[in-house]
C-alpha cells in the first residue's frame, strides 16, 4: 500500500484533469477538458487489502423552531436543487402520497441565507414544483427535509429509508444558532468506512457514476484510494456487490463503492480523523450505520483571574474606600430586599438587615440611582448596574472584607474590565483577589442571566445568538472545588431543546468570549454574571514599602494650630466640650484615626477642627499624630 500511495504522489504532477482547489481549499472550479498525455507507469500493490470500519460520536441536524430531525436525499445530486417532487411514485413508493407529502420541506423562519445555509435554487425533478421549493433551506447546498412520521423531538424514524434518506451529521466546523437550525442533544455512534490502515474514506458529489472528476490539485488534497480488495471479509453493513474499481483517465485503478470513487483526505493526520466529512458540502464519509449512545459526560473546570473589588468613593464619609457588597436576594434591578425587619437577612438577632448591612449612599454623585422602596428607607441608596450597594457593619478598617460570602448571599463585587470609576460613583480597591469561576470542559466561561426565573430560560432568538445555551450532561464525579453535584440539573426550553442549570439558574456561553479564559460577559448590562466559586488574596511577591518616619518636631510646630484651643500641652477642652488630647489619646494611631475622620467626614464636630484637619497633608497628619502621642 505504501508503494501504491507513493506512485500517486509522483504522478500528481503530471495529472491534467482539474478539480481545482486553491491552497486553503476555499474555492472550487468545475473539471477542465482532458488533455492526452503519455500515461505514467503505475506501481500496483502486491498485498490484498481488507476494508475496515471505525466509529465516532456525532450529533445530527435539527430544526431550531420545533426540534424535529432534518434529513438529506441521496437523489438530490445537483447542489441547491431538489429532486423530491409532487408526483406520487417519485420517491419510489406508489401510495397516493407524493415525495413532498412524505418529506415536507424545511423552511427557516425568515428564509435567511447565513453561514452554510442557503435556499433551493431550482427543482430538478419537476420544473413546475419550484414554487413549492423556493423557500426550502439547504445545508452546504443539500436540501433539507422533515419526515412526516417524526412527531416529537428525538424521533429519527426517517433515517435510512430506502437507503436514500439520511440524517445530517455536520462536521466539527458547524456554527450553531444560524437561521434557527441546531444540533441535537442526542448523540449517535456512527460507523463509517475506512481503509485497511484505518484512514477514513470519502466520496465526492461532483463525480459522475464510475468516473472521477478529481485530478491535479484536487487529487493532491484528496488522493484516490487504490487497493486490491479482499471482499471475503468486510465490515458489517458493507455490500460486497457494490465494491468495484475504475480506471481513471490518468491510468490509476481507483476503488469505488456503489459506483462512487473513494478518496483519502490529506488533512486527516491520524487514524481517527474525519476532517474531510462535509467539506464544501460535496465530500462525505460512507456511513455504514449508527446507533444510540449515552450522552458523553462533560467534566467541568474552573478558571481564575485577578480582580479588584468595588469600594466606596465618598470623601465625606468615615467609611470612604470601604468594601461594598451585593445581596443575592435583590433579584429585581434597582430594588432592595434588605429591610428594617430583624430576619430580612436570614438571621434573627435583634438586628435588622439594614443594621448589619448599612446602605451605601454616594453623596453628591451625579450617577446615583435611587432604589424605589422608600417605605424601607432606601430612598438614596446607590446601585451599581442596578444592584443595590451595602457596607458590612463588622468591616472596621479599609481593606476589611469580612462580609464576603456571609450566608452565601452577600458578595464582594468584581466589575468587568469596562469599569469607569469617574462615572460610577464608586471605585476599585488597590488590593486584588484571585477569583475562581466555573467553566465548561473546553475552559470557556459559563454565565447566568438575572432575568431568568428558577429553572426557566428567558433568552431566545437574538439573545440566544449572543448567549448560546450550555447543554451538557455533567460528570458529577469530577467537579471543581466549591460546587456540589446536587446543584446541577437540566431543563427543557420552550423550543424543545435542553439546557444545563446550576442552582436552578440556566447556564450560557458568551459569543464574544473568543478564547478560553475570556470573561467579557461578566456584568454585561448588570444582568449577566460568572459563577464565582471563591476568591483568595492574590499571591503577589511581597514588595518592601518605604514609609517616611514621622517627624515629631515638625508635628509639634504644626500643633500650634491645635494649641490655640487645646493648650500647648493638650490639656484644655476646646470650646469646653472637646476631648482632652493629652488624656484621651494614647497612641499616634488613635490620633491619626481621629484626624482622618475630621478630614474625611467630621459629622457632628466643630467646623474649625474639621477645617484644620482638611488643611493637613499626609505627612503633616502623621507628624501631628506622632506629637500628640507624646502629650500623654
Amino acid at each position: 500500500m505504501k508503494t501504491s500511495l507513493l506512485s500517486i504522489s509522483v504522478i500528481t504532477t503530471l495529472l491534467l484533469v482539474g478539480c481545482d482547489y486553491d491552497k486553503d481549499n476555499t474555492s472550487y472550479e468545475e473539471p477542465t477538458t482532458v488533455i492526452d498525455k503519455k500515461e505514467p507507469t503505475i506501481v500496483v500493490a502486491n498485498t490484498v487489502s481488507q476494508l475496515q470500519s471505525a466509529s465516532r460520536n456525532v450529533q445530527y441536524l435539527i430544526s431550531g423552531s420545533n426540534g424535529l430531525s432534518l434529513y438529506e436525499f441521496d437523489k438530490d445530486t445537483t447542489l441547491d436543487a431538489s429532486n423530491c417532487s409532487s408526483v406520487d411514485g417519485d420517491d419510489g413508493v406508489v401510495d397516493n402520497q407524493s415525495c413532498l407529502d412524505r418529506w415536507p420541506i424545511y423552511i427557516t423562519p425568515d428564509s435567511a441565507k447565513a453561514g452554510d445555509f442557503n435556499l433551493v435554487t431550482e427543482s430538478s425533478a419537476k420544473t413546475g414544483d419550484f414554487e413549492q421549493h423556493k423557500a426550502q433551506a439547504t445545508f452546504k447546498h443539500h436540501p433539507l427535509y422533515y419526515w412526516f412520521k417524526d412527531t416529537k423531538i428525538g424521533d429519527i424514524t426517517g433515517d435510512k429509508i430506502k437507503n436514500v434518506w439520511h440524517l445530517v451529521y455536520p462536521n466539527n466546523d458547524f456554527v450553531s444558532s444560524v437561521v434557527d437550525t441546531k444540533l441535537s442533544s442526542d448523540y449517535r455512534a456512527q460507523e463509517y468506512l475506512t481503509s485497511e490502515t484505518s484512514r477514513a474514506l470519502y466520496t465526492f458529489d461532483k463525480d459522475d457514476v464510475n468516473m472521477s472528476n478529481c485530478y491535479d490539485e484536487c487529487a493532491k488534497i484528496w488522493p484516490p484510494y487504490t487497493a486490491e480488495l479482499d471482499k471475503s471479509v468486510l465490515p458489517k453493513g458493507l455490500d460486497a456487490t457494490k465494491l468495484s474499481s475504475i480506471e481513471r483517465s490518468d491510468g490509476i485503478m481507483q476503488v469505488t463503492y456503489d459506483s462512487q470513487p473513494l478518496y483519502y483526505y490529506q488533512m486527516d493526520t491520524k487514524d481517527t480523523d474525519t476532517n474531510g466529512d462535509w467539506v464544501k458540502g460535496v465530500w462525505h464519509l460512507i456511513e455504514l450505520g449508527s446507533s444510540t449512545v449515552e450522552t458523553p459526560k462533560e467534566a467541568l473546570k474552573s478558571g481564575s483571574r485577578d480582580v479588584n473589588y468595588l469600594i466606596s468613593s465618598d470623601t465625606n464619609s468615615a467609611l470612604n474606600e470601604f468594601a461594598l457588597y451585593e445581596f443575592d436576594k435583590d433579584t429585581e434591578l434597582f430594588e432592595s430586599k434588605c429591610s428594617i425587619e430583624d430576619t430580612a437577612d436570614g438571621v434573627e438577632d435583634n438586628q435588622s438587615c439594614i443594621d448589619r448591612w448599612p446602605l451605601y449612599t454616594a453623596k453628591g454623585s451625579a450617577s446615583v440611582t435611587t432604589v424605589v422602596t422608600p417605605e424601607l428607607g432606601h430612598e438614596n441608596q446607590s446601585t451599581y448596574r442596578g444592584h443595590p450597594l451595602y457596607y458590612w457593619f463588622k468591616d472596621t478598617i479599609k481593606g476589611d472584607i469580612t462580609g464576603d460570602k456571609i450566608k452565601n448571599v452577600w458578595h464582594l463585587i468584581y466589575p468587568n474590565s469596562d469599569f469607569d470609576a469617574q462615572s460610577e460613583g464608586v471605585k476599585l480597591s488597590d488590593a486584588q483577589r484571585t477569583q475562581t469561576f466555573l467553566t465548561a470542559a473546553n475552559s470557556m466561561s459559563l454565565y447566568t442571566f438575572d432575568k431568568d426565573t428558577a429553572n426557566v430560560s428567558n433568552c431566545y432568538d437574538a439573545c440566544e445568538a449572543i448567549w448560546p445555551v450550555f447543554d451538557a450532561t455533567i460528570d458529577t464525579t469530577n467537579l471543581p472545588m466549591g460546587i456540589e453535584a446536587k446543584d446541577f440539573a437540566k431543563i427543557t426550553r420552550t423550543d424543545g431543546t435542553t439546557q444545563t442549570t446550576y442552582k436552578s439558574q440556566p447556564l450560557y456561553y458568551f459569543a464574544k468570549d473568543a478564547k478560553a479564559g475570556d470573561t467579557k460577559g461578566d456584568w454585561v448590562k448588570g444582568v449577566w454574571h460568572l459563577i464565582e466559586l471563591g476568591s483568595s488574596a492574590k499571591n503577589d511577591e511581597v514588595v518592601a514599602e518605604t514609609v517616611e518616619v514621622a517627624d515629631v518636631e515638625a508635628g509639634k510646630a504644626k500643633f500650634a494650630n491645635c494649641a490655640a484651643c487645646h493648650g500647648a500641652t493638650g490639656k484644655e477642652k476646646a470650646f469646653g466640650i472637646s476631648i482632652v488630647l493629652a488624656d484621651d489619646i494614647d497612641t499616634a494611631a488613635q490620633a491619626e484615626t481621629l484626624l482622618r475622620f475630621l478630614r474625611n467626614d467630621g459629622t457632628g464636630k466643630n467646623p474649625t477642627m474639621v477645617s484644620i484637619a482638611k488643611s493637613l497633608s499626609e505627612k503633616e497628619l502623621r507628624d501631628v499624630s506622632a506629637y500628640i502621642e507624646t502629650l500623654n
